[in-house]
């Protein structure tokens, strides 16, 4: 309920709420009305429960993706009720979601599609249930589809990767014997995206084929 409001400018006007102590968890659309025309800012306001009782995500694994990509996430709750074919979830804009798979009332996994074009940054991921909205803000992040320019074996048995890349960015080298990166090691967390090239000069021993991936860092 607006209790009063005050037009400091053109462009500002400040209000004063009161939430109804029944109201449901989750958030709502603002809207700001001036003769026939009107404003409206979805998802402007989040009414949180008593204190100590508010659903929230507790964690999303894996918290990224690249463009592109789909993958399923692991989905951790606290204070939640998910409930199967009732609870929807939401990752943000250009995060197509293709389904929720709900293991507890605390646990879900969540098939997600991210779309060629989505923007990079930081997603908020919402599960909701009926009435009742978890939230954990900022807690995806979509990465840049890197493109890798080239990888070239030396002699001596080093592999050089080089990608295109943002000068502005970090970007860490993953390296896996295996294509699908079912597993994998983190062989350069942080490069400058000014020098977008990594040396590999500590292979295992007997190795033949190894992989790469390029991810810019949050």
């Amino acid at each position: 309920m607006i209790m009063s409001q005050n037009v400091v400018s053109p462009t500002l006007i400040e209000a004063t709420i009161e939430v109804d102590e029944a109201a449901a968890i989750g958030f709502r659309q603002a809207q700001v009305t001036t003769g026939s025309s009107f404003e409206t800012k979805a998802r402007s306001i989040f009414v949180n429960g008593t204190l100590g009782i508010l659903p929230e995500i507790v964690s999303a694994i894996p918290g990224s993706a690249e463009q592109g990509s789909e993958l399923a996430v692991a989905v951790v709750g606290s204070n939640t009720n998910f409930e199967s074919g009732v609870t929807t979830a939401s990752f943000g804009d250009g995060i197509d979601v293709i389904s929720v798979t709900v293991t507890d009332s605390t646990h879900a996994t969540v098939q997600i599609a991210v779309q060629p074009n989505a923007s990079v940054g930081f997603r908020t991921v919402l599960l909701t249930t009926g009435d009742e909205t978890a939230v954990q803000i900022d807690g995806f992040f979509v990465h840049e589809k890197l493109r890798i320019q080239s990888v070239q074996r030396a002699v001596t048995g080093e592999f050089t990767i080089t990608w295109f890349a943002d000068p502005t960015k970090n970007y860490s080298v993953r390296r896996s014997p295996d294509p699908s990166f079912a597993t994998y090691d983190i062989i350069a967390p942080t490069v400058p995206g000014s020098s977008p090239t990594f040396t590999d000069g500590n292979l295992p021993p007997g190795t033949a084929i190894m992989f790469y991936q390029v991810r810019q860092n949050p």
